[in-house]
């Protein structure tokens, strides 16, 4: 089994921040992306969240992965490069 990806004070700090000004965000797609990440947050496993979103799994998971590693910025763009 995976490892489940915790996130750092920093990060946590970061996601409810820009939880708080989603309704700023552009687009419906970037809101959704941050709900996700506010749900990982608040300690929500990735099924949790596939349920309440209705995305399936692997996509909470991408979310989640891309944060981690590249940044808010590329998830509210959703770049991989």
């Amino acid at each position: 089994m995976a490892k489940r990806i915790e996130f750092t004070e920093e990060q946590k700090e970061e996601i409810r921040m820009k939880y708080c000004k989603r309704r700023k965000l552009k687009d419906s797609k970037s809101y959704n992306r941050i709900e996700i990440l506010n749900m990982r947050r608040l300690g929500k496993k990735n099924e949790e969240i596939s349920e309440k979103t209705g995305f399936h799994v692997q996509y909470v998971t991408e979310v989640v992965s891309l944060y981690v590693n590249k940044g808010m910025d590329a998830v509210i763009a959703l770049r991989k490069d």
